[in-house]
């Protein structure tokens, strides 16, 4: 079952165009503690949930504390998104 789950993320990573949030030897042990918490319920949860779970517990990024730059202001005031308290 972990397999077929691990194989359906990296295909739904794949499909999105997008890089995993987090390295292929934590991918297993992520799964297993989801497992764990949702055992009835595992097999049938979508690849895009599994994913949003792998996206909220990627590790932190040290830029990402970095004040915004001008040009990040000028793209986000452009996008009228505030850009008070950017990370």
């Amino acid at each position: 079952m972990l397999a077929n789950k691990r194989d359906e993320i990296v295909s739904y990573f794949k499909r999105a165009e997008m890089k995993c949030p987090i390295s292929d030897f934590d991918v297993v042990p992520m799964l297993e503690s989801i497992e764990e918490a949702y055992p009835k319920d595992f097999a049938s949860i979508p690849s895009y949930e599994i994913a949003r779970v792998f996206k909220a517990h990627r590790d932190h990024r040290s830029w990402e504390d970095d004040p915004a730059t001008d040009a990040q202001k000028a793209v986000l005031r452009s996008k009228r998104i505030p850009y008070e308290g950017l990370t």
